[in-house]
């Protein structure tokens, strides 16, 4: 650089020291604001949000995350690439260059109205986004650039869902109390009248038929209440540790004549070497035979005679899952399936794969209800005409 004149006693100089200061602190304010720039553009870059910024014509010229041809992620200068071009950016249509944007893109309508817009998408994967969007003004109040984050809000809707599903399912509680003590001694009731007429009716008589049929729809309604009362129950401090052989014993107990009579073949495939569970009040046992009736009903629908096929096959293993050991017990038969309309809803209260009549659409609640409380997880899968196989984890104990 060239030194400054001086002027003195209306002469000039050379002064080689005259802007050495300003210098130095313009190199100096330099130097600082790189190292704040790589700051800021590192704090960026861990924010595990995708945000990217666009200028008008939906170019990109900043992002978060790396692109194969943008390296370090920031580097976009150049190559003219519009958003849907991104592999990071899920909501465009991601096709050719010349493609049509988005009709509700809020990155546009910010453009437009320079307002901030939130908008959700929702993901062919089953993923949810919230794109949030902000305007960047130039000096005369234009919006010149819009930043973009998309934020991946999947788990707290299922959040929500499931907040939503407990209040829900303590509503109905407080509603089964009420409805047991309404129902409950006049049903009995009927059902001892009803035994009363048929003990005295005439073999094959119409009142011998009648008073069956009596018995048998009082005593649905008898179930449907006890299901409703499950919702109602304080849950007991009872806690016992079983394996799970012995809890599919006891359930078996229940079911083993009938599924003999119905030729269903049952398989169990369990290590010997599985760790104890805890069941609360016999409640593991309960959603064990909730599963094998459900099971047995699907396959007698699909084979009402004996088949080779119809196999309810029960296997068990051990899984490692973050900290926690989990005991893994499936529940698979070639039964009827479930339609896929209804395969996210059949856990709720009151929906049911069964015709009206022969189902109360609680036992599938009941069971997401008794794993949900010893802190495991139930999943269904299931194809209609094929198969379903229904998941339940539980903490090894």
């Amino acid at each position: 650089m060239i030194p400054a004149l001086a002027k003195r006693d209306g002469t000039f100089r050379f002064n080689p020291f005259r802007n050495l200061g300003s210098e130095k602190e313009l190199r100096d304010n330099e130097k600082h604001l790189q190292t704040l720039s790589r700051q800021i553009q590192g704090v960026l870059e861990a924010i595990p949000d995708r945000i990217l910024i666009l200028d008008r014509d939906m170019h990109a010229i900043w992002l978060n995350w790396s692109e194969e041809s943008s390296d370090p992620p920031s580097n976009l200068a150049g190559q003219n690439l519009r958003c849907y071009q991104l592999s990071g950016v899920e909501c465009g249509p991601l096709a050719k260059s010349d493609s049509a944007l988005c009709d509700n893109c809020p990155v546009r309508k910010t453009f437009a109205t320079g307002r901030t817009e939130t908008v959700q998408k929702e993901l062919a994967d089953g993923r949810t986004l919230a794109l949030r969007t902000f305007p960047v003004f130039n000096e005369d109040q234009e919006v010149v650039n819009v930043i973009q984050i998309a934020q991946d809000i999947t788990e707290e809707l299922h959040q929500q869902s499931k907040t939503m599903r407990t209040g829900q399912l303590a509503a109905l509680g407080e509603l089964a109390a009420g409805v047991a003590h309404e129902i409950n001694n006049p049903i009995n009731g009927v059902i001892n009248y009803a035994q009363l007429i048929l003990n005295k009716a005439v073999a094959d008589s119409r009142e011998q038929e009648l008073s069956k049929r009596i018995i048998k729809e009082s005593e649905r309604i008898a179930t449907i209440v006890r299901e409703l009362l499950y919702f109602a129950r304080e849950e007991s401090e009872e806690i016992s540790r079983i394996t799970v052989r012995a809890a599919l014993d006891e359930a078996l107990a229940l079911m083993q004549h009938r599924m003999n009579k119905e030729g269903i073949i049952l398989q169990i495939q369990l290590p010997d070497n599985l760790p104890k569970i805890e069941s609360r009040s016999h409640q593991i046992q309960r959603l064990f035979l909730n599963l094998i009736s459900n099971a047995s009903y699907a396959l007698m629908e699909k084979y009402p005679d004996a088949d080779p096929d119809k196999i309810l096959l029960i296997t068990g293993e051990l899984l490692q899952e973050k900290q926690q050991l989990m005991v893994r017990v499936v529940f698979r038969d070639h039964g009827i399936g479930i339609p896929e309309e209804l395969l996210q809803r059949v856990v709720n209260p009151f929906v049911t794969t069964k015709p009206s009549g022969q189902g109360t659409g609680l036992g599938l609640s009941i069971s997401h209800e008794i794993v949900q409380k010893h802190k495991g997880a139930l999943t269904i899968k299931s194809v209609v005409g094929e198969y379903t196989e229904v998941i339940v984890e539980l903490p090894a104990n």
